[in-house]
């Protein structure tokens, strides 16, 4: 984003982020069928502008902390608190 000038908040980045993901599960499925995207989504890693996450058997994301909490103040959504899941 910075390369192009553009501003981003954490919102961009997690739907660029899932882009990406979806876009690396269907080169590596050779199909956009749901099953096939299925299985390498739960099996494979993925390289994205977040980091390199994947997802457990359940679907849950793994490789990042999912959840994040945020205030609003002086304009801005602010980050205030990361939560923890009971795994990490």
């Amino acid at each position: 984003m910075k390369k192009y000038r553009v501003a981003s908040d954490s919102l961009d980045t997690s739907a660029y982020a899932a882009i990406q993901v979806w876009a690396q599960a269907a080169e590596t499925a050779r199909t956009f069928q749901l099953e096939p995207m299925i299985s390498v989504l739960r099996h494979d890693q993925f390289d994205t502008v977040m980091g390199r996450i994947g997802f457990d058997a359940k679907g849950d994301l793994t490789g990042m902390e999912p959840f994040g909490f945020y205030v609003w103040k002086a304009g801005k959504d602010v980050l205030t608190n990361v939560a923890k899941t009971p795994t990490q």
